[in-house]
């Protein structure tokens, strides 16, 4: 009878330089530092602030609704577009750390040049999409003109523009790591891990 095959596991415990905010860097990402951790503090403020935002402002609207009689027009737009800029903002959070859901029940069975393909292929899927349909959001955006937004001081082509900036975040993020993995394939350095 043979042993049951087992396979490497890494060690889930956060390194202490990873902790932010409460999320746990257990992916073996090395710690952020300098600009990224900056940016990723301001990035994890701002999806809070927005959750606050939308949270109290159907609060508030479903007070004026039900309890008032007064319906407000501006409490629906205003908690759509926290959301949005919720999601798309929250979205690039765990990039960072590369604490995304990831599994590795395939991938880990495979020697390191076969893992750096796979990282390859999963980030150029990513890429190239975002890159193709960044034209067309731009211009998307901007058709939608100087509008402003029912009970905001926004413009529509001003509360929309954080699509762009999320495809073209998540292009330039994806793509660095892209670029460091074909690296270190062609010998030329070290992908993240």
């Amino acid at each position: 009878m043979t042993a049951p095959r087992t396979t490497p596991t890494r060690d889930l415990a956060p390194s202490p330089d990873v902790v932010l905010h409460g999320l746990e860097g257990a992916s073996g990402a090395p710690p952020l530092r300098g600009a990224a951790k900056v940016i990723h503090l301001i990035e994890d403020t701002v999806a809070r602030t927005l959750f606050i935002l939308m949270f109290g402002t159907l609060v508030v609207g479903v007070f004026w609704r039900y309890v008032l009689d007064q319906p407000l027009t501006w409490t629906v737009n205003v908690a759509a577009l926290a959301f949005l800029w919720m999601v798309l903002i929250g979205a690039g959070l765990p990039n960072w750390a590369d604490d995304h859901i990831q599994f590795d029940l395939i991938y880990e069975r495979f020697g390191r040049r076969v893992q750096l393909l796979m990282q390859l292929v999963g980030n150029l899927v990513i890429v190239v999409p975002c890159l193709l349909i960044l034209p067309s959001s731009v211009e998307y955006v901007q058709s939608l003109g100087s509008q402003s937004v029912t009970g905001t001081p926004l413009t529509f082509s001003t509360a929309f523009s954080v699509i762009v900036a999320f495809f073209a975040a998540t292009a330039l993020h994806r793509g660095r790591i892209a670029l460091l993995v074909a690296l270190e394939l062609c010998g030329r350095g070290k992908a993240p891990t």
